[in-house]
């Protein structure tokens, strides 16, 4: 009985680690075509002032692995800067589009006023929401590349949206969500950031 019991703990954990690094899970709605439209969107230069970063990581750089799997996969610290007159609320997206079988998702949030511009780790203010991620759950969803592959890309973007996205955004699956978003988005802004697990 007690082997019996591993096995299913064991088998849980690969399922759980599957579904938050993009690789081979299937779900019902990944999102990763409105993913790759909205990134796509052209917004000119509306989001000329408008810039995110984190004290956490460099443009750039390597997320430190709390923000993983392999430790306590919260979400990072963000700071958003040069938010445009007349922006109604904030959304932002982190993705991944080196996952295999496609753009994967790991955190859609919207509802974030456009007075806070600051965002501590592993933390949402009350008018925020989290709609599903591409593993189908609402919140973040740890970064979780395949172990031993080259370092993957994630894309940590703001939108500045000219109308409030509603109610019910954590409800939302990530394609809906990320569409409500691209209809109200008039700015952007990205910073990249890599993970890579020893194999």
């Amino acid at each position: 009985m007690r082997r019996l019991n591993w096995m299913v703990a064991a088998a849980t954990a690969v399922v759980v680690a599957l579904g938050a690094c993009g690789s081979s899970s299937a779900t019902a709605d990944r999102g990763n075509k409105a993913a790759d439209a909205l990134f796509a969107k052209d917004l000119g230069a509306n989001g000329a002032t408008l810039r995110i970063s984190s004290p956490n990581v460099t443009d750039g750089a390597a997320l430190p692995s709390r923000f993983s799997c392999d430790s306590t996969a919260i979400s990072p610290a963000l700071v958003i800067a040069g938010v445009p007159e007349g922006t109604a609320e904030l959304a932002i997206v982190l993705d991944d589009p080196d996952a295999e079988g496609g753009t994967y998702v790991h955190w859609i949030v919207a509802g974030l006023p456009a007075a806070d511009t600051s965002l501590a780790e592993d933390y949402l203010p009350p008018a925020a929401t989290s709609a599903r991620n591409s593993a189908g759950r609402p919140g973040y969803a740890a970064v979780c590349p395949p172990k031993g592959a080259a370092a993957q890309n994630y894309r940590i973007s703001v939108y500045a949206l000219d109308e409030p996205t509603g109610d019910g955004v954590d409800k939302q699956l990530a394609t809906d969500a990320l569409e409500a978003i691209a209809e109200r988005a008039t700015a952007r802004a990205t910073m990249s950031a890599t993970y890579e697990r020893a194999g």
